[in-house]
């Protein structure tokens, strides 16, 4: 049931120390003990708003959830910390989407873990990471465990996602009222198990989509029932991730998702749920299916500007989709193109790290932003996953993040002089309780490396001044890494 409620978050999870393999990618990360993840992200101006989750690994919920606001090139001015909001044993921030010019909405869920109760919540929250208004449909102990995509139609909020019903994932919607009281829970019936995705209002009518994609299908549900009253079983294979439309088309937009769980479709479809499928972007060989294979998972995964879209496809992956499981990605693509799947860029990103791509965001000066979950098994087989977050502008090129930022437990060590001229020294801890003291400059690069040292005094005399970290490994097993600079 944990393997459910948890089955955004990736099997495997990431060290800093991934940055010394392979190509030099540029990428800010945010990592700490447990598996880290974004599920959300929108750009309001030249602000960009994403979630942090931080969680156990197959425990479920986020141990940390927090809301960042940063610029175009991610340099993070204000944060909100939403882990025990409400009052909650465990928050955990499942997606974050815009609302309006000056406000987004960030879905959630705040559990009570004794007895077992949770409650799904939109919260309204404005650019200075204020929360202004809440959507929530009360304490539930009827297992409801994730909640994807939303939509506001006619002053209604819709919010979809999946329950548990015994260990199958049943495709579920929410009504509230615009005073954020909970109307009704929807169950739908038309398929055997699967998650509602990609909630979207056109026009005034509401359109979704089922997954995984052997129960793919887009809908339509009516604004005034909340029933669905058209469905496009023709489109059986092809999951939704989300929709976009464009000023210029009245009457139709634009989809992109899972293509039988081999590829990323990109579709245009019209308010008669008629589908013509633009391209699949089948590029690479995916070696675990014997096929051609560029896999998407569910999140909303793309991005709009003007007349172009941008999104991440993971290459070479396997797949799970009976357990709704994202598998592990060998290379990872980041795409612009037009409405007519004409390539604009596109760049792989590959350090011999595992990608796992779960949201994008176009930002105001022309470029993108794509938020991944990182692994590298070779570096630590526990595990644990880091937020990576690379930013593209207009021309596709890398604009250069190094920041990382690491909010390990301290261990209570402390690392001193810093700043450092000729040398630096850990103390608070004996050398016989350390099992690696590894330095690293900010590509990423060992500079030092003593496993079992015999002393915590490190010579840095032919060090170039500058920012480097420190990972110190005990032999308990903790970890901590500090950011020490050079002058």
């Amino acid at each position: 049931m944990n393997h459910l409620r948890n089955y955004l978050l990736l099997l495997v999870g990431v060290l800093l120390s991934t940055f010394s393999y392979g190509q030099k990618i540029h990428e800010k990360i945010l990592n700490n003990q447990n598996s880290n993840s974004c599920f959300g992200a929108v750009s309001i101006g030249s602000n960009v708003f994403f979630n942090f989750n931080s969680a156990d690994f197959y425990k479920g919920y986020s141990k940390e959830a927090k809301v960042y606001r940063c610029d175009n090139n991610i340099n993070i001015s204000d944060s909100i910390d939403l882990s025990h909001y409400g009052g909650f044993d465990l928050f955990h921030i499942s997606n974050i989407v815009s609302f309006s010019d000056s406000t987004f909405l960030v879905l959630g869920q705040g559990v009570i873990q004794n007895p077992y109760s949770e409650t799904f919540s939109v919260l309204v929250m404005d650019t200075s990471l204020n929360i202004i208004k809440v959507f929530d449909s009360g304490l539930r102990s009827d297992t409801i465990v994730g909640g994807l995509s939303v939509c506001v139609v006619d002053s209604f909020l819709i919010f979809g996602g999946f329950q548990l019903q015994g260990i199958s994932p049943k495709p579920i919607y929410l009504i509230f009222d615009e005073d954020g009281n909970f109307l009704e829970k929807k169950v739908v019936k038309h398929v055997p198990f699967g998650v509602v995705n990609g909630l979207y209002n056109f026009n005034g009518k509401i359109y979704g989509g089922f997954r995984p994609s052997q129960y793919a299908s887009v809908f339509q549900i009516d604004s005034k029932t909340f029933e669905i009253t058209r469905l496009d079983t023709g489109s059986r294979g092809f999951a939704p991730g989300g929709f976009v439309d464009f000023d210029d088309s009245p009457n139709s937009f634009y989809f992109y998702g899972e293509y039988f769980s081999e590829y990323l479709g990109f579709a245009k479809i019209d308010t008669n749920l008629t589908i013509s499928i633009i391209d699949t972007f089948s590029s690479v060989n995916n070696p675990n299916t014997s096929s051609r294979g560029t896999v998407a998972d569910i999140g909303i995964l793309a991005a709009k500007s003007e007349r172009e879209i941008y999104f991440a496809t993971g290459e070479g992956a396997y797949y799970i989709p009976q357990q709704l499981q994202p598998g592990l990605i060998t290379n990872m693509k980041l795409w612009r193109i037009d409405t007519g799947g004409n390539v604009i860029w596109s760049v792989l990103v590959n350090d011999s790290s595992y990608y796992f791509p779960t949201k994008t965001v176009a930002t105001s000066d022309g470029g993108a932003v794509f938020f991944s979950m990182k692994y590298d098994w070779r570096i630590d087989p526990q595990p644990k996953t880091s937020l990576s977050i690379i930013k593209l502008d207009s021309t596709g090129n890398f604009v250069g993040l190094t920041e990382i930022e690491v909010p390990y437990q301290n261990l209570g060590i402390d690392v001193f002089p810093n700043p450092f001229t000729d040398g630096v020294t850990i103390s608070g801890v004996e050398a016989r309780e350390v099992r690696s003291a590894t330095i690293y400059d900010v590509n990423g690069k060992v500079v030092i490396q003593e496993e079992q040292p015999e002393s915590l005094e490190f010579d840095t005399s032919s060090f170039v001044p500058g920012t480097y970290f420190l990972q110190v490994v005990l032999k308990s097993g903790q970890s901590g890494v500090y950011k020490v600079v050079r002058e």
